[in-house]
């Protein structure tokens, strides 16, 4: 991908770039810290609501006239209020798309809220790269959506990316300036209850998060705004019991430690919904030493190392590890995304004790499945063997099909380098696929609500859709039928919604790091939870019934 250095826009392999552009942060202190189309309310820049007696600033008809008007950066004309606004700032500096279909008045616009910078990178990126994945799949078979009206032109489909370190402005940006009907992401459970909370629901706006899994989620006041295709870590905790289960015996064969012999675990989490909300689930139903976690007393202990994301609470590294090293657990729970890897597993590991006659055995949820802990434990086996995790997903065709498309297209992407197999990536390609359905079956004008309303029209139906181009126009014209309803099939599992939640249920696999391949990989074990029979099964039948590393 090329990047700009300077002022303007740089066009790669169909992605626009714009860093450095000449246009105010979303934040402000005061009025003149906003376009002359804003007002500053409440430390965010708003449109501004005109007087009968005050002209304002110039209207606009298109937008080509505001990409003429503002050459500094790409902007396009709101169809809300016939005026010029930035597509871009300073935190939303990726674009989706090329300058003709920004000039395009059909275009369809939409947004994402990703870790697309920073020390999460690793997580957003390849989620990206999945919404742009989907979003060329429809730009080549179908030039985007159908028109609007018989006759018309198709409508091109076009990102507005915003990494989400300022998550808030970004949201801000994306409802209440662009006027996106619905965004891609946040990515973490965290992020997203706080954009929702504070942006997106009272803005209208749709927020369809790929990987956002806590169940807080589930119950949050949205109006039926807040959607995800992963599932809600209820699910996770089953699969994460039953590993901590399979490494108790391992120690236990170990060490020889008889039946009444105890051992030791310990949880520590992110300070955020998702972490939480899963050590809450785990307090439920964790069962080791055959007691439940109140009974086994002082041989279980739970660490909130805190939440690097708002720095509420404020991270503890250090501190944290130093407590779970002196517990010394025979197991530990790391629930968290990148940090679970890049600084708790790597100070416990690195500063655990040479004298002792054993070292910890980790089970990561699905935030830890990130190169790092490949880079981590591929070149060792006494590390490699002790690290086990569990992620929502299917073992499908339709996932294979999307990894493939994946990275053979890589160099068309934003992003080279990065995993297909990052939790969420195939959740950011099933979203975009059902945003444009939904979008069709609802027709004009496409805004939040009326998506909501096409997503309940992606269950239920006898048509079932596989996510991919494959079935693109087939989709279409199922869906454009008077109450057209299709069974989609996505590339991260079936996704039959509870249209009341917007929540659907997945198997959960169990993963390893494997090197059968040569160099390291994530690989999917046999061993997984049903989410169909809600009991742990196996793909194929083992010796031992336990989770084999391929």
């Amino acid at each position: 991908m090329v990047r700009s250095t300077g002022v303007g826009v740089v066009v790669a392999a169909g992605v626009v770039l714009a860093l450095g552009c000449n246009v105010p942060p979303s934040r402000c202190q005061g009025d003149a810290d906003c376009l002359d189309t804003n007002r500053c309310e409440k430390g965010y820049c708003r449109p501004r609501v005109l007087s009968t007696r005050d002209a304002g600033p110039p209207r606009c008809a298109t937008n080509q006239e505001c990409l003429d008007r503002h050459p500094e950066a790409p902007f396009i004309c709101r169809k809300s209020d016939s005026l010029c606004v930035p597509l871009t700032t300073s935190e939303c500096d990726v674009v989706l798309g090329d300058n003709a279909e920004i000039a395009n008045d059909n275009t369809v616009f939409f947004g994402s809220i990703l870790p697309i910078r920073g020390v999460d990178e690793s997580t957003g990126q390849p989620l990206l790269n999945s919404v742009e994945l989907a979003r060329q799949d429809f730009k080549q078979t179908t030039s985007g959506l159908p028109a609007a009206t018989p006759g018309g032109t198709p409508r091109p489909i076009v990102f507005v990316a915003c990494n989400d370190e300022d998550a808030l402005g970004a949201a801000e940006h994306l409802s209440n300036t662009v006027q996106v009907p619905a965004i891609v992401g946040p990515a973490f459970s965290g992020v997203t209850l706080d954009v929702a909370n504070n942006v997106t629901v009272p803005a209208g706006t749709l927020v369809l998060s790929p990987s956002a899994t806590s169940p807080a989620i589930t119950g949050i006041q949205d109006n039926g705004l807040v959607w995800r295709t992963s599932p809600p870590d209820s699910l996770q905790a089953v699969a994460v019991n039953a590993l901590a289960s399979v490494f108790e015996q391992q120690v236990r064969t170990q060490l020889g430690l008889a039946q009444g012999d105890q051992i030791k675990l310990g949880l520590a989490f992110k300070g955020d919904g998702y972490g939480q909300g899963l050590a809450n689930e785990l307090f439920n139903i964790l069962r080791f030493n055959g007691l439940s976690v109140a009974d086994n007393g002082n041989n279980y202990r739970q660490y909130n190392y805190g939440d690097p994301d708002d720095n509420d609470p404020v991270p503890s590294y250090d501190e944290k590890a130093t407590q779970i090293i002196g517990f010394q657990p025979h197991v530990i729970l790391l629930i968290g995304t990148n940090e679970a890897v890049t600084e708790m597993f790597t100070r416990i590991e690195n500063n655990w004790p040479s004298g002792l006659p054993y070292r910890p055995r980790y089970v990561l949820t699905d935030g830890g499945k990130i190169p790092e802990i490949i880079q981590l434990t591929a070149n060792d086996a006494t590390v490699r063997n002790r690290v086990l995790g569990t992620v929502p997903g299917t073992k499908n065709a339709n996932y294979d099909r999307f990894r493939l498309n994946f990275t053979s297209n890589e160099s068309s992407l934003p992003y080279q380098g990065t995993d297909p197999d990052v939790f969420g990536t195939a959740g950011a390609y099933d979203a975009l696929y059902l945003l444009a359905y939904a979008a069709v079956a609802v027709g004009e004008p496409v805004t939040g609500p009326r998506l909501v309303e096409g997503l309940k029209r992606m269950v239920g139906g006898g048509t079932v859709i596989n996510a991919g181009a494959a079935q693109i126009n087939d989709a279409f014209t199922a869906v454009a039928a008077a109450d057209g309803r299709i069974d989609f099939n996505g590339a991260s599992g079936p996704l039959d919604f509870n249209t009341d939640t917007g929540e659907a249920t997945s198997d959960i696999q169990v993963w390893c790091v494997s090197v059968s391949s040569g160099s390291g990989a994530f690989a999917t074990t046999d061993y997984y939870y049903n989410a169909a029979t809600g009991q742990m099964a196996e793909y194929s039948a083992t010796p031992d019934g336990l989770p084999t590393c391929p």
